[in-house]
């Protein structure tokens, strides 16, 4: 008997009829796993070995945050007949923080010399749901930078609110006032006519009727003008000044070694299947009757690796005989049964 080949050391399975060609089954893909599990676990490995790599030459991110309750400007804070979500529009609020007017009055409280458009890429703002609050957060390498810069960028939205309120403010009341002006002088020229003791019944008549016309005009304009003397220009309050991080927002270590372990879990998964896909070896007897389209009757067992010579164990000679050998062995007889039926 020759010696046995590699082919020739299948594992006996269950079911030696041959499966049908291209059916996969869930234990196929078990069986692809152990076969290729150390390039799985490897790729895995290596995935996450990576990831961390990555993760931790990443230079450390410090967040600070700072809260502020924004406010309408009105001239009637109280006023029932219109709702607070009708005075503020909280998404310009929030887009207003990351402007470039708010980030330079930012970098004059911070003293740097950074550029408005440098200092806006530091700030991120959100709004919670129904709310009035706007949550300002700065990201720096330096934790106290990053709190100042928070805290800055607050005070510099409420500073900028109430100035352009107010700059707003005095442009309409300087309107306003020149409206009035001008109508009451046109008053003063109709009293005149109608004082006049030479005017007739008729231009009298006329200048009395202008009159009531432009007080009537000038009556709501005197009503706003009064309106902005009692108006409160307070924007705002920070509720939540900024606090110095202690930690890290980024890089997030466990994060990102975990996306590692999926990535190389995928990549290895993927690697072992098309590995297995692309070898054409014989491991077993199912691949060998999935190959010839017919089943397998007797398989032989494998031999041991280690032959026992009088008081010794010596490795066994790739070409040997089976009978001599491990003339005992499984394998030996079913070697002797194969001949006998011959």
């Amino acid at each position: 008997m020759g010696a046995q080949t590699h082919h020739e050391k299948a594992v006996d399975r269950v079911s030696s009829e041959p499966r049908p060609t291209g059916s996969v089954e869930f234990r196929d893909y078990l069986t692809v796993f152990r076969r290729q599990f150390v390039l799985i676990l490897a790729v895995t490995l290596l995935g996450a070995a990576a990831a961390a790599a990555y993760s931790f030459r990443r230079t450390p991110i410090y967040e600070s945050t700072a809260s502020v309750l924004v406010r309408a400007i009105t001239t009637n804070a109280f006023d029932p007949s219109q709702r607070v979500d009708q005075q503020l529009n909280m998404f310009n609020q929030r887009q207003l923080v990351l402007s470039e007017p708010v980030a330079t009055v930012a970098a004059e409280q911070l003293g740097t010399t950074a550029t408005p458009d440098q200092l806006v890429k530091h700030v991120t703002a959100d709004v919670p749901a129904n709310s009035q609050i706007v949550r300002i957060h700065y990201r720096d390498t330096v934790p106290l930078s990053a709190q100042r810069g928070a805290d800055a960028f607050a005070k510099a939205y409420l500073a900028f609110r109430e100035a352009d309120a107010r700059t707003q403010a005095n442009v309409s009341q300087t309107t306003l006032q020149r409206d009035v002006d001008r109508i009451l002088r046109q008053v003063d020229r109709a009293q005149k006519t109608v004082e006049d003791p030479n005017a007739t019944p008729e231009a009298i008549r006329g200048a009395q009727a202008r009159i009531q016309y432009l007080n009537n005009r000038v009556q709501p304009l005197q009503a706003q003008l009064t309106g902005f003397a009692s108006l409160d220009f307070t924007p705002g309050t920070v509720i939540s000044p900024a606090a110095l991080p202690s930690t890290p927002a980024s890089p997030k270590h466990r994060l990102d070694v975990g996306v590692g372990l999926l990535v190389g879990l995928f990549l290895g998964v993927l690697a072992g299947f098309v590995r297995d896909r692309t070898d054409d070896r014989l491991r077993g007897r199912e691949d060998l009757a999935e190959r010839l389209d017919r089943p397998v009757l007797a398989t032989i067992p494998p031999l041991s690796k280690w032959v026992r010579r009088r008081f010794l164990w010596r490795r066994r000679p790739k070409t040997s005989l089976i009978t001599f050998d491990q003339p005992n062995s499984p394998a030996a007889e079913q070697a002797k049964q194969r001949l006998a039926k011959k």
